[in-house]
């Protein structure tokens, strides 16, 4: 191994170390836009969660329905 790669190969792993101390600033417009985006994917989630937790409702009563009917 040359000199050159050795010295790459160390400045690579200065690189890799150092990006860990350096902090991420995020600005106020960014910080707004990404909680607007996290509220329209909750209200995504939990739309899709409620049209699923009303089928399976409307399967169970329906399910109940006919069985009492058999019985009757």
């Amino acid at each position: 191994m040359g000199i050159l790669e050795a010295v790459l190969i160390i400045l690579g792993v200065v690189f890799v170390f150092a990006s860990f101390f350096v902090p991420e600033k995020l600005t106020d417009k960014e910080v707004e836009k990404i909680s607007r985006l996290s509220e329209e994917q909750l209200k995504v989630i939990v739309d899709t969660k409620l049209k699923e937790a009303e089928k399976n409702i409307d399967a169970a009563v329906d399910n109940k329905a006919d069985i009492y009917s058999e019985m009757a």
